[in-house]
């Protein structure tokens, strides 16, 4: 006679099985290319078992993806920072009045150098959500009164009459800065989304999002920094030509953002120990600050044997300021006059807005003659045929984290000759040359000696390839991230969980 005979089994369930990460970016993934795109697709795909719900912050809101996100993402929401107003209902005069007087306490705290300051920055900030989550703060914070408490806070805090601080501050700067302002404090508008950790890719207003879930829900806030996000805004600020005034303000607001991001999350995880000091010395807890190196795949960066017959220098990245890419051409040009028949191979794409650069750098190719032998030629899929293209791999840049392009480089078999920057002496390590930052003669050096030195070349190459075989592989960057978030999430039944399950088995009676 047939039956089923019920007995149990005893399984563990790890503590974080089930939960779902709200993962932040800003101009990145699934929007534009690049490495921390890449970082996060490669992440999301790793990791199947576990939910994600992505909020992209991004200039319109509209721009083209580049990616198509996993499975186990389940919702993209995209925010334009730099689009149309947001609608929302008008504020009352009474919700005006309470509006400007937070705003006027958040300038003061920007401007202010007392040791309460920041303290008063984040009790603005609170504040200003509160308002925002009964009207839409927009169009109060774009008003003539927020420009006249920006004049007034500045000559309150800076004008000290005997012309030794920064210059004064005009009514077309105080336009300016409030409404760079606003746009960095919309986020403060959005509603909060039902996760068990948030993920920050950068500081600013990936993590201001972060807080707001931390503030409100007690929702743990990790921040991912692959660049220093703060020093990439005073870069920025640098080359805007703007007056002295209106740099110093916007640079203290970005201080102070940065500061309340470094603070407040509960772990600040840099991608080398560069970024890393950045985040201590701005207000991160050293306990609170972990390096996680980036990963890549070894299957998708196979050994890259036979070089090619021209000596070729190859750049794999975005088109972009950051990576400096007229010291590189200026570079190259001294480099063609050592080594005869030298080429330069440009792979990558141009992000949106950086149209004006790429023309640029085309314009700068023809005045030094060397539109012939330097190439622009798009991106490239798979990437590691760029690499296999060349002879070294080159990275100019005045700003990294840990550039994904020198540790894929790195596994094709390829050494790399990089800017001392950031992170990338870290990456390098013993698998290339590092150079000063923008220094044409510097960069052109190294690279002539690594074109002319085959041996060299190619045990630079060797050492670099066993180096990221043993420290920047995706299974260790996923596992490491795997088990930050089981640390950081909510504890659901303790750190294991034994589950009981009623089990029917077909057996003979």
């Amino acid at each position: 006679m047939g039956g089923d005979r019920r007995g149990t089994r005893v399984r563990r369930r790890e503590r974080g099985a089930g939960m779902k990460i709200g993962m932040i970016t800003e101009g990145t993934y699934p929007i534009h290319p690049g490495g921390v795109s890449q970082w996060c697709d490669l992440l999301l795909r790793r990791l199947p078992d576990i939910a994600f719900e992505v909020v992209a912050l991004s200039g319109s809101g509209r721009e083209h993806a580049t990616y198509d996100p996993p499975d186990n993402v389940t919702r993209v929401h995209r925010v334009g920072l730099w689009g149309a107003t947001p609608s929302s209902r008008r504020a009352s005069p009474l919700e005006r009045y309470r509006v400007v007087i937070a705003y006027e306490e958040l300038v003061d705290a920007v401007l202010a150098e007392d040791h309460f300051a920041a303290a008063r920055f984040e009790a603005a900030v609170r504040t200003l959500r509160e308002l925002a989550r009964q009207v839409g703060l927009t169009h109060v914070l774009r008003s003539q009164a927020c420009v006249d408490v920006f004049l007034a806070v500045w000559r309150r805090r800076m004008d000290d009459g005997a012309g030794s601080g920064p210059a004064r501050l005009t009514l077309a700067d105080a336009l300016v800065a409030t409404d760079i302002i606003e746009h960095y404090l919309r986020p403060l508008q959005l509603p909060l989304t039902d996760v068990d950790v948030v993920h920050a890719t950068a500081n600013g207003p990936a993590t201001l999002i972060g807080l707001l879930h931390k503030w409100e829900r007690g929702t743990p806030v990790i921040v991912s920094e692959h660049g220093v996000y703060l020093r990439e805004r005073i870069m920025w600020l640098r080359g805007t030509g703007d007056s002295r005034a209106l740099r110093t303000a916007l640079i203290r607001f970005f201080t102070r953002l940065t500061e309340l991001g470094y603070r407040a999350a509960d772990l600040i995880l840099p991608v080398s120990d560069f970024n890393g000091g950045w985040a201590m010395r701005n207000g991160a807890p050293r306990q609170n600050v972990r390096t996680v190196y980036n990963g890549i795949d070894p299957e998708d960066f196979p050994l890259a044997r036979a070089e090619p017959e021209q000596p070729t220098l190859v750049f794999a990245g975005r088109v972009d300021p950051l990576k400096d890419l007229e010291t590189l051409l200026r570079a190259f040009a001294i480099v063609r006059g050592r080594v005869p028949g030298a080429r330069l191979r440009l792979f990558g794409g141009v992000p949106e807005g950086n149209t004006g650069y790429a023309e640029r750098c085309t314009t700068l190719m023809a005045d030094l003659e060397i539109a012939d032998v330097a190439t622009f030629e798009g991106p490239v899929s798979p990437v590691h045929l760029a690499y296999g293209s060349g002879h070294v791999n080159v990275l100019s840049s005045v700003s990294e984290g840990l550039p994904l392009s020198v540790l894929e480089a790195a596994m094709s078999g390829r050494p790399t000759v990089a800017t001392d920057v950031g992170g990338m002496s870290e990456a390098v390590g013993p698998s290339g040359l590092i150079v000063p930052a923008r220094d044409p003669e510097a960069l052109a050096d190294a690279c002539a000696q690594l074109l002319l030195d085959g041996p060299l070349r190619r045990r630079l190459a060797d050492r670099g390839r066993r180096r990221a075989l043993e420290m920047f592989t995706v299974h260790r960057m996923v596992d490491n991230f795997r088990r930050i978030y089981q640390d950081v999430a909510p504890e659901t039944g303790g750190p294991d969980t034994l589950v009981v399950e009623v089990v029917a088995r077909a057996g003979q009676g």
